[in-house]
């Protein structure tokens, strides 16, 4: 089987609902499930293809459409596995030890699952993926106002996260390859509300997959002999996993035949981790709901007894239904389960472990942007930069303020408006510079600065060898790029922390 891997990453917020209902807030997924990329190659390439073609490619499970996983550091993400435990109290995964259940031995009786969250194949773990939450209301066409008791919020998937996902190709579909990525890369809308904020991503083709991209196949996954004859399989979803009986209703107790030919033995649910999820899918062609379906979430493991004697022999990677929409991607005995005789977890994390959105925050993600062309556009753009401005001239005085205001707190309001005034009339920071600090030479005709002349300048700023004249010269230096702004809002809050009774006492 031929898999091709692409990043997907969010140019705006993204919303995929957790659940079809339409009452309340809406919570989005934390990945992008597999059904949206067959429906953006469906949307293109239905109409136009051979009969036998739309059979391979969207119907009986030849082409297979994964789900998208956080990308951590440009590699492929996995969801967190539920067979691990931490002693309660204890909720740093990473730094605190943590146990396999079905392999601990002597672990503390109270023990808390860990839930939730993705990691990497060298360690790179990921708790929350960065969401954004927006409140919203319906719109009364009639009254052209919202709609009374309407209000309703999107928890969506936070823009500038990258995600990948894989297409499977199995044996005689490798000839599709070409009209996939044609459908898939460049510019799309996938998702809940596309025509409005929401959905707009860049799907790119990843060309060169490192080696510790992925997680290499076990032992037991290539055949090797010796982990055939194990005596326990261990079965991790990828993927949700939704199994069907001979009747084809869905269930939770699949058939060993479903993962092989040759697997003879049972389940052992004792040891096994699992968690259940029903949803129902939204048919965009028809317009309307499919049936429910019962899975196993993501990260549910499953312990197999083999019984004695009998080998693994060939293992199945994808089971189970809706294999073409991402669903039934499974791996077995994987190394990231592995204990030691105690049970204690040895596959390693990297610790600090960050929320998604700090690692975007502390990566600094830059989206890519577009010059806004319409009035309404360059409007709001303005807005944004001069709020974006202000933000960074408060956060500039605020730090001011704290490390090195006590030097100049005994000047008077009057110097700081005037310092103000000189600040509001100055074109540039040059000019400002030498309205306040020009000194001219001896015996030369002119006027000297507003705070080199006059009897404030030896009463406040050329005292102590010059500190404060140095101290106000090196801060507006420091951010000159705020331009004559920051110096305005400087005065005005110098003036207003002033402390006449303080000032006197000393």
């Amino acid at each position: 089987m031929k898999s091709i891997y692409f990043k997907c990453t969010a140019l705006s917020d993204l919303l995929f609902n957790a659940a079809l209902s339409t009452e309340g807030n809406l919570t989005s997924l934390d990945y992008i499930p597999g059904s949206n990329f067959l429906g953006l190659v469906a949307g293109k390439c239905y109409a136009d293809a051979d009969p036998l073609e739309a059979l391979d490619l969207f119907h009986n499970g030849q082409v297979l459409f994964g789900d998208a996983h956080l990308a951590m550091a440009g590699r492929r993400s996995y969801p967190l596995p539920l067979s691990l435990a931490m002693e309660k109290g204890k909720q740093n995964l990473g730094k605190d030890t943590a146990w396999v259940h079905h392999l601990k031995q002597g672990a503390p009786t109270q023990l808390r699952q860990q839930r939730g969250g993705y990691f990497d194949v060298v360690g790179n773990y990921c708790k929350r993926v960065g969401k954004r939450f927006a409140l919203k209301s319906a719109y009364d066409r009639e009254k052209r106002r919202s709609k009374d008791s309407q209000m309703f919020g999107y928890d969506a998937l936070r823009r500038g996260q990258s995600f990948v996902f894989t297409v499977s190709l199995r044996e005689g579909a490798e000839g599709y390859e070409s009209l996939i990525r044609r459908a898939l890369v460049g510019e799309q809308r996938i998702g809940k509300s596309k025509s409005a904020e929401y959905g707009r991503v860049l799907i790119e083709a990843i060309e060169q997959v490192p080696a510790d991209f992925v997680f290499a196949d076990s032992p037991v996954e290539r055949g090797d002999a010796a982990a055939a004859a194990s005596r326990t399989l261990v079965i991790y979803a990828e993927s949700k996993l939704c199994f069907l009986d001979a009747q084809g209703i869905p269930t939770f107790e699949p058939d060993l035949s479903t993962f092989g030919p040759q697997l003879k033995g049972r389940i052992n649910w004792a040891k096994s981790q699992l968690r259940i999820y029903c949803y129902t899918s939204w048919d965009g062609h028809r317009r309307a709901p499919n049936a429910r379906r019962d899975c196993l979430d993501k990260g549910s493991v499953l312990v197999i007894d083999l019984e004695e004697g009998t080998s693994v022999g060939t293992l199945y990677p994808v089971v189970g239904a809706f294999q073409s929409e991402g669903l039934g991607r499974v791996r077995y005995n994987p190394v990231f389960l592995e204990a030691d005789q105690a049970g204690w977890w040895t596959f390693k994390l990297r610790t600090p472990v960050p929320t998604a959105a700090e690692a975007l925050q502390r990566k600094g993600t830059a989206l890519r942007t577009a010059s806004p062309k319409t009035s309404l556009g360059q409007l709001l753009n303005r807005k944004r930069v001069a709020r974006e401005r202000q933000r960074k001239i408060a956060s500039a005085v605020a730090e001011f303020m704290k490390n090195r205001a006590e030097h100049l707190a005994c000047i008077s309001p009057s110097q700081w408006g005037q310092i103000r005034r000189q600040a509001t009339l100055a074109s540039s920071v040059e000019d400002l510079r030498d309205a306040l600090f020009l000194e001219l030479p001896e015996g030369k005709t002119g006027k000297n600065g507003l705070l080199m002349r006059g009897v404030a300048a030896q009463k406040y700023w050329l005292v102590q060898d010059r500190k404060p004249i140095k101290i106000l010269q090196g801060t507006l230096k420091k951010y000159k790029s705020l331009g004559t702004a920051y110096c305005t809002k400087l005065a005005a809050t110098m003036a207003q922390s002033y402390d006449q009774k303080k000032c006197q006492d000393d």
